[in-house]
């Protein structure tokens, strides 16, 4: 998390030194957007630690694998939303928020940030597992790496694409480190191999997610929200397609696990 705030600051620092400090404004709208998801993704992937910790202390890799897979999957389902609203509808909103001066700029900064954040969210909690285990030292010297990556290419970008370079500075070592590093190394962690990692961790998800990404573009260009209350109804409108969608590709898992500890619950509640 610290090194995430770091390169967030650095980026504003460039744009400040390069462009403009006006232009610092433009950036830190997009970039305090990506922060503050990035918070919230952070917080959620912390509360795994202790339990990686037990578990490899127990020398338990199956309920590591779980935690693992679940984990994952239950991080994608509170950062996709999100991100996806970002990405599809993140200039309206910022028109919305800050003004309609900063919804083409800043929204296209935003768009750049975001996408990122969807490989480097999954691994959130691959992250919080090799802390737990304290096999987390490659992952230090990968986030250095990518920050000095970071400020090179930005550094070298801003020159011929101004903010635009900036942002896509921050993308491409994000993207390397996220798609190349992470899944190789989380997979020798717990015991699957990369394409499994991609493709039977991730890819549910990301297609869980298609019809709500297709819903927020719909709603988006036919009903344009003029008002910050009319956006936020129409994103948690929307979420209910994603909340059915995800439970229709994992409706096996909601028969066995969810729905009976659903039943428990009220019937406790119902005898009490």
């Amino acid at each position: 998390m610290i090194a995430i705030q770091l390169v967030y600051q650095s980026d504003n620092i460039v744009v400040g030194a390069f462009v403009s400090a006006a232009a610092v404004t433009f950036y830190g709208i997009a970039n305090s957007l990506c922060s503050y998801s990035g918070r919230l993704v952070d917080a959620m992937a912390f509360t795994f630690i202790p339990a990686a910790s037990t578990y490899e202390a127990a020398g338990n890799s199956d309920r590591l694998l779980m935690l693992y897979t679940n984990g994952t999957r239950a991080m994608l389902m509170v950062a996709l939303p999100i991100l996806i609203t970002l990405l599809v509808r993140g200039p309206s909103f910022i028109g919305l928020w800050m003004g309609p001066q900063y919804s083409h700029q800043s929204g296209i900064v935003l768009i750049i940030l975001c996408i990122p954040l969807f490989f480097s969210y999954p691994n959130k909690v691959a992250a919080a597992i090799a802390f737990g285990i304290e096999k987390h030292k490659v992952g230090a010297f990968w986030a250095v790496g990518e920050g000095i990556a970071n400020l090179t290419l930005s550094i070298i970008l801003v020159h011929w694409y101004g903010i635009y370079g900036v942002a896509i500075g921050t993308l491409v070592p994000s993207l390397i480190v996220n798609l190349g590093f992470w899944p190789r190394y989380i997979s020798h962690l717990v015991g699957l191999s990369y394409f499994e990692v991609v493709l039977k961790v991730w890819a549910p998800m990301f297609l869980s997610s298609v019809p709500f990404a297709i819903a927020t573009y719909a709603v988006g260009t036919l009903f344009p929200a003029h008002h910050l209350v009319v956006f936020f109804l129409q994103v948690i409108g929307t979420l209910s397609i994603f909340i059915a969608t995800i439970a229709l590709v994992f409706r096996t898992y909601v028969r066995s696990q969810i729905l009976p500890r659903i039943r428990s619950f009220f019937f406790a509640e119902a005898r009490i």
